[in-house]
């Protein structure tokens, strides 16, 4: 049995307490998350995740206990803060004196802190993994 993109969105909305509006809506920026997502766990993990856009589903099984299946949305919650920070910098980094945002670099600073405790989270779920090491 197969994993599908949507356990895989239901896991991160569950478990990773991002809005559901930062889901993309169509189907090609969700399959560019998704594979950026799979990209990053497979450098993590031992395992390696393919993705099959046709049938919506991952080549494997992730459900051993669900920690394979969350990392994986941790991955997604990375891919998607690592996003934000990249359009608001890319956004706000030229305006900052013009529009008088005050807190630019504290907003970005919280934006890396989110990325790098998303981080933590995965090595953290990777390390409960009986007997695995992070690579």
């Amino acid at each position: 049995m197969f994993t599908t993109y949507d356990d895989l969105f239901v896991c991160y909305l569950e478990n990773t307490q991002m809005d559901k509006s930062l889901i993309p809506t169509t189907d090609a920026r969700k399959y560019q998350m998704i594979h950026n997502a799979c990209r990053f766990y497979n450098n993590k993990m031992e395992d390696i995740v393919k993705w099959n856009d046709i049938t919506e589903t991952l080549d494997m099984e992730l459900e051993d206990n669900g920690s394979k299946l969350l990392i994986l949305a941790y991955c997604l919650k990375r891919i998607t803060h690592e996003n934000l920070l990249t359009e608001f910098t890319s956004v706000w980094s030229g305006f900052t004196k013009d529009v008088g945002i005050k807190d630019y670099n504290a907003t970005a600073n919280a934006k890396l802190r989110d990325i790098e405790r998303t981080e933590h989270k995965i090595d953290e779920l990777i390390t409960n993994i009986e007997g695995f090491t992070i690579m």
